[in-house]
């Protein structure tokens, strides 16, 4: 295997330029989504309310007001975030979506440096 294999990700995440982040809602609380893939989400998460492994109906909603209805179970806290899994998954189209537009309008190079 070569190195780029190995660092290679089973999935594809997006991270989010400031300003551009979706919110995370669930039972009444808003957080902040700095990196989202199908299936899971890293959230900022520093006085959160979530427990590891409860899981909770929750909502995304991104910047242009579309929302994506999910249930998410807390798995890990890294830092000030939190890594949330996200069942069902958000599907591929969506996250494309996401990314065409954010490309759209800040570039591949600005999107890189994230």
């Amino acid at each position: 295997m070569s190195e780029t294999d190995g660092n290679r990700r089973g999935r594809f995440r997006l991270k989010f330029p400031l300003g551009e982040q979706p919110c995370l809602s669930t039972h009444g609380v808003d957080y902040t989504v700095v990196e989202l893939a199908e299936d899971s989400a890293r959230i900022i998460a520093t006085e959160a309310l979530l427990r590891i492994g409860k899981s909770l109906a929750a909502v995304f909603t991104l910047q242009t007001g579309q929302q994506i209805t999910t249930r998410i179970e807390p798995t890990r806290v890294e830092g000030e975030d939190m890594i949330v899994t996200l069942h069902p998954p958000v599907p591929q189209k969506e996250i494309m979506a996401e990314q065409r537009r954010l490309l759209i309008k800040y570039g591949k190079e600005c999107l890189r440096d994230i």
